[in-house]
């Protein structure tokens, strides 16, 4: 899990004017000043050349309107692909909403679990790329919490598969483990032993279940280390149908999620607060990227690349 991070991407560039390679033969100084000429206070003036015309159409009017296209950085521009039925590429994420009370009063969280997703004929596959948590601080408590690689790549091991139509995505559930025993079922209690045969070691660090950077701030006084834990979510997913313009597949969705703390390098961080789920903006989103659109992309981009979802 990340702490977001924000986004942008600024486009620096330079001119460089090179005399001999535009063929000047007068000092290029003075060949500015022909071509752009300034008025007695100091400013330029427009010039048109001998046998020129003044352009003064307006990119306006025809309707063509191509900064709806962009969002906002050169990873969210809309690829050319074709928009027509579920095939192709997906970027997507799955934003479950809560409370939490570690200490003090409850704090609002999100999660966002950050997939790219692959559409055939039937079919949704998502494979995951990260985990984003946001948890509003209180004046007793913040905390962050890092995936690490081997993490992200243990569970990308199991993709989700969602069933779909051309048109969108069914209504559906889906149970998604992390480092659960198979003989765990979907609706049992989590063992209290913490052993490899109740929690393996997917992420193969020699720790039970998964491991995790955890930060805490707490009365004050900071704590970092590492915390090793299982979890189950359930998703109940309403029917998504794509935008008019397939671009998009958004939908509602509720879940409940059960978390075990299995240990920690630090004592303070074996402490585990209960989330309760909110239903408003609990949801999920795909858009439509292309072939060469990976999860470093995603996981970067994933604040913008949203914006404008129906």
């Amino acid at each position: 899990m990340k702490t977001r991070m924000k986004f942008a991407v600024v486009l620096l560039s330079i001119g460089a004017l090179s005399i001999g390679g535009c063929g000047w033969d007068v000092d290029g100084a003075d060949r500015m000043n022909e071509l752009y000429p300034k008025s007695d206070d100091g400013q330029p003036q427009d010039v048109i050349e001998d046998g020129g015309e003044e352009d003064v159409s307006n990119p306006d009017a025809t309707g063509d309107d191509t900064q709806d296209d962009v969002v906002g950085t050169d990873a969210n521009v809309w690829p050319d692909v074709s928009y027509e039925g579920i095939e192709g590429r997906w970027a997507g994420r799955l934003v479950s909403r809560g409370k939490m009370a570690p200490i003090g009063d409850p704090v609002d969280m999100s999660t966002s679990d950050l997939f790219l997703a692959q559409g055939t004929e039937g079919n949704l596959t998502l494979t995951f790329c990260d985990e984003i948590i946001d948890v509003n601080p209180n004046e007793m408590f913040s905390t962050s919490t890092v995936t690490k690689q081997a993490l992200r790549d243990a569970i990308a091991a199991t993709p989700i598969e969602l069933t779909a139509t051309a048109g969108g995505i069914d209504a559906q559930k889906i149970v998604w483990r992390w480092a659960l025993a198979a003989s765990i079922g979907d609706d049992d209690d989590f063992p209290e032993e913490v052993t490899l045969e109740n929690y393996p070691d997917i992420d193969e660090d020699t720790f039970e279940g998964v491991t995790m950077s955890v930060s805490v701030v707490a009365f004050g006084s900071p704590t970092s280390g590492e915390r090793y834990m299982a979890k189950r979510v359930k998703f109940d997913l309403a029917a998504g149908q794509m935008s008019g313009d397939g671009r998009w597949i958004t939908g509602a969705m509720t879940y409940v999620v059960d978390e075990k703390v299995l240990g920690a390098s630090v004592a303070m961080l074996e402490m585990g607060a209960t989330i309760t789920p909110l239903t408003e903006g609990t949801l999920y989103q795909f858009r439509r990227v292309d072939d060469q659109f990976d999860c470093a992309a995603l996981v970067a981009g994933h604040e913008t690349l949203f914006q404008g979802a129906p």
